[in-house]
């Protein structure tokens, strides 16, 4: 990616998606004050996720990377994001933090095919008027489903792509 694109602090909307783009993700990305909409999936990119440096952030989408290391806690702090893809980057590890919860607009959230551990965090049940993709197969989670997934069952009736490889209990 062209390092010129640093000097267009007003850039709302970046789409450089299944360009094959190698190295890691240039940090003056996350340093985009006006940046809402970033969707960088399919390419080959590595490394870990910078921190966010503003909060406006509506869409992030860095699927199918090769990016590793934890989900930074800035991710958690975009109040108005409403689509959170980090789907088959293999590598990123770490909890599903709690901080998740923050996320009031949360409308698709895809965290497949990782290899994040612990347990899912209970607020994820209170998401059920809003969220209508949730996708956390693949990973290494555990224990059981918090009951209040049972809310997904609506949910599952307005055709929502609920994956998850456990049982509801």
């Amino acid at each position: 990616m062209h390092s010129q694109l640093n000097t267009l602090s007003n850039l709302q909307y970046l789409r450089l998606y299944g360009n094959l783009f190698n190295g890691t993700i240039p940090s003056f990305l996350f340093t985009l004050p006006s940046l809402y909409h970033l969707d960088l999936h399919n390419n080959n990119l590595t490394g870990n996720i910078n921190k966010l440096q503003h909060y406006s952030l509506r869409f992030l989408d860095l699927s199918n990377n090769h990016l590793h290391g934890t989900i930074p806690s800035s991710i958690f702090k975009q109040k108005d994001l409403e689509v959170l893809i980090l789907a088959s980057n293999s590598k990123l590890t770490g909890e599903i933090s709690t901080s998740i919860c923050k996320l009031r607009s949360l409308q698709a959230l895809d965290l497949s095919n990782n290899s994040l551990s612990g347990s899912i965090p209970l607020c994820l049940g209170n998401f059920s008027d809003t969220l209508s993709i949730l996708h956390l197969g693949m990973n290494n989670l555990q224990g059981t489903i918090p009951s209040t997934f049972s809310n997904f069952f609506f949910l599952y009736s307005k055709r929502v792509n609920y994956i998850l490889n456990s049982p509801i209990k």
